[in-house]
């Protein structure tokens, strides 16, 4: 049996997906799993595997707890023996949970993590080092592994469900972009970010400001935390910058039809972050058919280059760094974007859509970029993980029971053969 702790929060944890994903990968490779999942109500679902709930405020106290019980049930015979703990969480959590006597050393623990920035500091470094196996999710973050010794490190390839992140036709993105109010010659901008420090949405909410003032049509769709108590108050920015009319504001947690629509309706993806691990959304834009404009830093250059080292084969826009400065997350380097350099980089999405070549250079090799981060091979990575650190056994998948999908979770869209009622909102 493998015990798999991650966020499975449905209003939309950046580790949902990746959790879910990787549970059944397991689950399709003959392993039990039950999951513990942080954030988790108890959602009917038809995965191959079990979840209990976990309580977010109280997770570090019951998560120690629940995994004793589960030991103890085991070695009763109530439960079948423990073979690993999987932990997908960041790395500050993983620190939280190796200090726990009921988990370190009992029995293999595999952490699974990204690493926002460099250079990975010693106290870091030690955490994984606890780890039997560290796996990052970008090649960034490997590299930054390789270059703190870290020697027990690799790289999971995280995956994207591309039939369900499919293309909008174009009769599709015409008419849900008619009904949602917007014009063939407006640059509709998306960006789904938490509304935190690091993804810096100030500076993304002055790109649209500049974009507007260069001439541009531009309309922002903001999907967030809007009410975050960390974050920034958006429509008292928006108004200090004259651009209130021009921002559509959602909360988090869509019901996936709802976000894929929002992703089919824009010309752009904007991240003015400061830092990404990974940054699932990028990909998610690539496979719809947005073009990506993201701050040059960190993880970012591995989606928006073919080789992110020489720069060659561009499927997005890279926004320059103005400045760097060192932050309290890991000591690490922090990224500021060069909003005049945002702001070029939309006027050339919106002159290459005028012009018709958009589509040729950065569109279709984008989606193919998408479509090459398969979940099979995430799964391959993370059972070769599991294999090579206990002995690998027979056993029987779970079956699957019938239920209910959440609606936030991907699923395939069915192309719009009809036209879209003229009343219909979105």
């Amino acid at each position: 049996m493998i015990v798999f702790v991650s966020d499975f929060d449905l209003r939309g944890s950046g580790y949902m997906n990746i959790a879910i994903a990787l549970c059944k990968e397991l689950a399709e490779r003959g392993h039990d799993v039950r999951a513990l999942g942080i954030g988790y109500t108890g959602a009917e679902h038809n995965w191959p595997f079990s979840i209990l709930p976990v309580d977010t405020r109280q997770a570090f106290v019951h998560i120690p707890a629940m995994f004793q019980n589960m030991t103890v049930l085991s070695q009763q015979g109530q439960l079948p023996p423990i073979d690993a703990m999987v932990v997908a969480l960041d790395i500050p959590m993983h620190e939280r949970l190796l200090t726990y006597p009921q988990i370190h050393g009992q029995v293999p623990y595999l952490g699974i993590f990204p690493i926002e920035s460099g250079p990975l500091c010693a106290s870091w470094a030690n955490v994984l080092n606890l780890m039997d196996k560290a796996l990052v999710i970008s090649k960034f973050g490997l590299d930054q592994m390789d270059d703190a010794g870290i020697e027990n490190g690799d790289y999971i390839p995280i995956g994207l469900d591309t039939d369900s992140w499919r293309r909008p036709t174009q009769k599709e993105r015409s008419k849900l972009r008619e009904a949602m109010g917007y014009t063939d010659d407006q640059l509709v901008v998306l960006t789904v970010a938490d509304n935190q420090e690091r993804k810096n949405l100030s500076a993304g909410m002055d790109i649209i400001a500049g974009a507007v003032e260069a001439g541009i049509d531009a309309q922002w769709i903001l999907v967030s935390r809007i009410q975050s108590p960390v974050g920034w108050k958006i429509d008292d920015m928006a108004i200090s910058k004259g651009i209130i009319d021009r921002i559509a504001k959602l909360e988090r947690g869509l019901p996936f039809d709802r976000l894929w629509t929002l992703y089919a309706c824009a010309d752009a993806f904007l991240l003015p972050s400061k830092a990404e691990g990974l940054c699932m959304p990028l990909v998610e834009a690539m496979a719809v058919g947005a073009a990506v404009v993201a701050t040059d830093c960190t993880a970012v250059p591995e989606h928006i280059f073919e080789n992110p080292k020489t720069r060659e084969g561009m499927r997005g826009f890279p926004m320059d760094a103005a400045f760097y400065h060192q932050d309290p997350w890991g000591n690490s380097i922090r990224s500021y974007v060069d909003k005049e350099s945002g702001v070029e980089r939309l006027k050339e999405v919106y002159e290459m859509k005028i012009n018709g070549t958009l589509e040729e250079k950065i569109l279709t090799p984008a989606r193919a970029y998408a479509e090459s981060r398969q979940w099979s091979v995430a799964g391959e990575v993370l059972d070769e993980a599991v294999r090579s650190i206990f002995r690998a056994k027979e056993v029987v998948p779970p079956s699957v029971q019938n239920g209910v999908t959440p609606a936030t979770v991907p699923q395939i869209i069915p192309i719009a053969e009809e036209d879209v009622d003229d009343d219909q909102t979105i």
